[in-house]
């Protein structure tokens, strides 16, 4: 593939502007936010033991939605991921910020002998350290975060009517 640019046929003035401080600030969090887990998993050939697809929830992209969503809310989605490898997670239409990733122990979470539910350092907690926040290239408004193998990446997720084509 070759891409060659070219000059316009007509001069044009480029008027936007960057502005001093890109936004850095964390969102406001409420403990009356509805909250989701979600758990990737990767699905296996039981033959070769070869990943073939991602699952989230045990469900396939091609499978029908399962969540609802009220326009206006606001809800923390913590994406689990017991996969080996990093995921990049998009959700469609939706913007939001990754508020922070914990990580936790595969293991012991598979082997049902933690629970999320219970803060670090509680020795009944799956997780193996504290909340950090999110790696620099994840803040600010996002449709698409990484998540890391053995770690729980928390969504803020505002669910609003997008005036645009996109949601930037």
């Amino acid at each position: 593939m070759q891409f060659r640019v070219v000059s316009p046929p007509q001069a044009v003035k480029d008027n936007s502007l960057i502005p001093p401080i890109l936004g850095s600030e964390a969102p406001f969090i409420s403990e009356d936010f509805a909250s989701r887990r979600f758990h990737l998993l990767e699905a296996t050939n039981t033959s070769s033991n070869e990943p073939y697809a991602l699952l989230l929830n045990n469900r396939t992209y091609r499978d029908p939605p399962t969540e609802i969503v009220r326009a206006g809310s606001t809800e923390i989605w913590d994406m689990i991921n017991l996969t080996p490898v990093a995921h990049s997670m998009h959700i469609h239409l939706i913007k939001f910020h990754v508020s922070d990733q914990q990580p936790f122990s595969i293991s012991r979470f598979t082997n049902r002998t933690c629970s999320l539910a219970f803060p670090y350092p509680d020795p009944r907690s799956c997780f193996t350290g504290p909340r950090r926040p999110p790696d620099v290239d994840q803040i600010g408004w996002k449709d698409t975060a990484v998540t890391f193998p053995g770690f729980v990446t928390r969504f803020l997720i505002r669910f609003t009517t997008q005036k645009d084509a996109f949601p930037f």
